[in-house]
């Protein structure tokens, strides 16, 4: 599910969760009512898109007048924002939003994401928040936050971030535990004809999936595709709910192309399984919604 931030903070807002004044606005007239409307002396003005990275790559403009509020807003609607989260194609600016500018003591990172291995909403949270938050969380990739020990005696680790690493060692068990590692290369990484097919193929069974899932078959679902490849192959590795033995083969495997064509097998299967649930409870006919 992807929404905006000006959505996730209206529906924040109905529940309670206490926000600095903001409103969106699709024009620079707009954005300058706006900044004139909303008490304050400053005022931040951001753009729209689905993408982290946008403080970084200049999409968020602090100003202290409405006038300048519409200039900021002008330099950024209709224009191709770029960030580290987007590609090189980056995303086309529509809306921003106008916020009052709050004094604040510390910033902290809070997130609500879908656990797939225990079916429940996990919290994970950083005691530094800012518009660096993502090349911290890439600095500090690695802490080991859940092992599963396999048959043969090694052990499945999932670490915080998506790069595959191999450890070489131990080297501090208390008070927490610490390894030196290796990182491992993917190949077939880079761009090409049949990477972006592969990339659209396992974006469409994950799409199959989650609409069999939801229910909501009869409403077409699109994934983001400006995602990097290795980006939602190793996501997804990490995140499915697998026997440790199957995913440590699958996180094995260098060659990105034969771990995403394994993804799409994995997928393909849940959503056979899943499809097969649905079948009519009379069973006369043996078809499949």
């Amino acid at each position: 599910m992807n929404i905006h931030e000006y959505q996730a903070k209206a529906i924040l807002a109905r529940y309670g969760i206490p926000l600095p004044e903001s409103d969106v606005a699709e024009t620079a007239d707009a954005a300058a009512a706006l900044a004139s409307r909303i008490a304050g002396s400053r005022w931040a003005v951001k753009a729209q898109v689905l993408a982290g990275g946008r403080g970084r790559a200049g999409g968020v403009r602090l100003v202290d007048s409405p006038e300048a509020a519409g200039s900021a807003a002008q330099s950024l609607l209709g224009q191709r924002l770029v960030t580290a989260r987007t590609g090189p194609e980056g995303r086309v600016v529509r809306r921003v939003s106008v916020e009052r500018v709050i004094d604040h003591d510390r910033s902290l990172y809070v997130a609500a994401l879908i656990d797939r291995a225990s079916a429940s909403v996990a919290l994970i949270g950083a005691r530094h928040g800012g518009e660096d938050i993502e090349e911290r969380a890439a600095r500090d990739a690695g802490l080991i936050e859940q092992e599963v020990r396999l048959p043969d005696g090694r052990f499945n680790l999932q670490l915080r971030g998506v790069t595959r690493v191999e450890i070489r060692d131990f080297v501090q068990d208390s008070p927490y535990r610490v390894a030196t590692v290796r990182v491992l290369d993917d190949q077939n990484e880079n761009g090409g004809e049949e990477v972006e097919g592969e990339k659209r193929r396992l974006l469409a069974s994950c799409a199959s999936l989650l609409q069999e899932i939801s229910g909501a078959g009869q409403h077409p679902m699109a994934l983001d595709t400006g995602v990097p490849f290795a980006l939602i192959v190793n996501t997804l590795c990490q995140t499915l709910a697998l026997d440790p033995t199957a995913k440590q083969q699958l996180l094995e495997q260098n060659d990105l192309l034969l771990r995403c064509r394994s993804l799409i097998d994995i997928l393909d299967r849940r959503w056979q399984e899943i499809a097969l649930r649905h079948v009519d409870q009379d069973g006369s006919t043996g078809e499949v919604h």
